[in-house]
């Protein structure tokens, strides 16, 4: 389970990077949707945040995917706590399949992305129907690092 620690890590790496940084929140407006194809090979090179947090107690969710695995996960908490859900998908043709083992839950939803200028985010997801929390994420980019470095060396001096 070592790649779902990993995706697990990396957001909530993306979500203290957003929370050091302090970034705004503001979304400078829409610069145009992506194709299908160039949106679904975007999924995982993002950490999907529904909101920055501004603070280590701030709650919010948190959505990413992991394309050689297959695998993603739901994340609701905050930077030091949270809930989580992996879920199987499968994305093609503005399309993602969801298969929830853990509370039994398939959904199959549209999906868009969006060039937006938000805070450190510069793409906008939004679904057509999640199966849990909200249908629209803004994505921040984690250039690839190791999650587990990346928050080991800039976020465990987070505290209240």
């Amino acid at each position: 389970m070592h790649a779902s620690r990993t995706v697990i890590a990396a957001a909530a790496i993306a979500a203290a990077a957003v929370l050091s940084q302090g970034a705004c929140t503001r979304e400078a407006g829409n610069l145009g949707a992506l194709p299908p194809d160039e949106a679904a090979a975007l999924l995982d090179k993002r950490i999907w945040l529904d909101r920055e947090p501004r603070s280590p107690r701030d709650e919010f969710h948190v959505l990413a995917f992991n394309r050689r695995s297959s695998t993603g996960v739901f994340q609701h908490g905050t930077v030091w706590k949270g809930q989580y859900e992996i879920f199987l998908y499968e994305a093609q043709k503005g399309r993602i399949d969801m298969k929830l083992p853990g509370s039994h839950k398939r959904v199959q939803t549209g999906f868009t992305v969006e060039r937006v200028r938000r805070g450190d985010a510069d793409v906008k997801l939004t679904l057509d129907r999640a199966p849990v929390g909200p249908t629209v994420y803004y994505g921040y980019n984690f250039e690839g690092h190791d999650a587990d470095a990346w928050l080991a060396a800039r976020f465990t001096h987070l505290r209240d």
